[in-house]
């Protein structure tokens, strides 16, 4: 019932974005996957609180994780994934997600 509530909820969202077409068709999908893990996640917390498991301690630490993320120093995630900082022209995951196989990215 829960994850039925969820699909409804998440098309909604979806098409909603899609009707505006404001956002690109694949950053719509990545969206609609987040709201989708996020909502499913909170229902298993609910589920566990229903049979008697204290989730506080857990829903803590996604507390904590999901204010780590954006406090994050920029360039903090991509460092192991870019070639070293001599060699790149920009701090970002834009330029160099782009290509698909490691050796394109140290091409470059």
């Amino acid at each position: 019932m829960g994850r039925w509530l969820i699909g409804m909820a998440v098309g909604l969202i979806g098409r909603g974005m899609e009707r505006g077409k404001k956002i690109d068709v694949t950053r719509i999908q990545y969206l609609k996957s987040i709201i989708s893990v996020g909502l499913t996640l909170i229902l298993v917390l609910a589920i566990l609180d229903i049979f008697g498991i204290k989730t506080t301690s857990f829903a803590a630490l996604l507390a904590g994780a999901g204010l780590a993320w954006p406090l994050a120093p920029p360039g903090a995630a991509c460092s192991a994934t870019l070639p070293p900082a001599s060699s790149r022209r920009c701090c970002g995951p834009t330029k160099w997600a782009i290509s698909s196989t490691p050796a394109a990215r140290w091409a470059r």
